[in-house]
């Protein structure tokens, strides 16, 4: 069985996925066939992987799920979704810029999460059998491709020609 701590902060970051999953799903359905949606879906498809990997890991450590922070979990997703939802009703360029920025803080924690566990795994065998380093590349890369579409949302909605709204694209 793992640690307490460590079981904590595995279940931390499965919620975590579990916000950013339903982040994702919401952008696709709100900009269906649009490149946007199908950068979310094929985001979205990346971080489900990431979490198969944790789920194993969880899984090899004996670390359950907490019900308590599933649920936290959930609230947490639709208290962002209405916060955004009040910020902006169009389901616009500011709710997707709001929506990456969320997204890029997320997936720079899980890279920190896979190096941590990376330096933890040297006192602790049972966190050995993982390829940490490829999972934190994995990361940097998709933090790299949110930071482009981010960047284009910014420049949408914090004042952009109005006009590139309809043809933003996230390819």
């Amino acid at each position: 069985m793992a640690d307490h701590h460590l079981a904590t902060y595995l279940d931390d970051h499965m919620a975590g996925s579990e916000v950013a999953l339903e982040l994702l799903e919401h952008l696709e359905r709100a900009q269906a066939n649009s490149p946007v949606a199908g950068f979310a879906a094929r985001l979205r498809a990346d971080i489900e992987a990431d979490r198969h990997e944790l789920e194993n890991l969880m899984e090899r450590l004996q670390v359950s799920v907490s019900r308590t922070r599933k649920v936290a979990a959930w609230f947490s997703e639709k208290l962002t979704e209405l916060k955004l939802r009040l910020d902006d009703r169009s389901d616009g360029p500011l709710r997707r810029l709001e929506i990456f920025e969320a997204l890029s803080l997320g997936i720079e924690g899980k890279r920190l999460l896979w190096r941590s566990l990376r330096a933890a795994a040297q006192g602790v065998p049972e966190l050995r059998g993982t390829d940490y380093d490829a999972l934190e590349r994995r990361a940097e890369e998709q933090r790299s491709r949110v930071e482009v579409v981010r960047l284009d949302a910014a420049k949408v909605a914090l004042g952009a020609d109005p006009a590139m709204a309809q043809t933003q694209g996230a390819d």
